[in-house]
């Protein structure tokens, strides 16, 4: 049985809750509170990881975003992850 890894959860969860209903309503751009992600899978501990996961190019190459700003602490809950969600290919 295959297990999903955390950084995967995170990424699925960002792309699920985030950039597919901005898409939906043709809104440019998503922003991403760590705390918020850490907080709704359970990951509160795991600050770094949630981020590392959203911060990761692994996660805009997925899913065709791109990261446009990052404000905040580098692995804190008030971590802000601004995406572009439709970049220009």
């Amino acid at each position: 049985m295959d297990t999903i890894s955390d950084a995967d959860r995170v990424r699925q969860y960002a792309f699920d809750t985030f950039i597919v209903p901005a898409r939906k309503k043709s809104e440019p751009l998503v922003i991403i509170r760590a705390g918020d992600v850490a907080t709704k899978l359970g990951l509160s501990g795991a600050l770094p990881q949630v981020c590392g996961a959203l911060g990761a190019t692994t996660f805009e190459t997925n899913f065709r975003v791109r990261r446009v700003y990052l404000h905040g602490p580098i692995n804190g809950a008030n971590t802000y992850f601004i995406f572009d969600v439709d970049p220009a290919v």
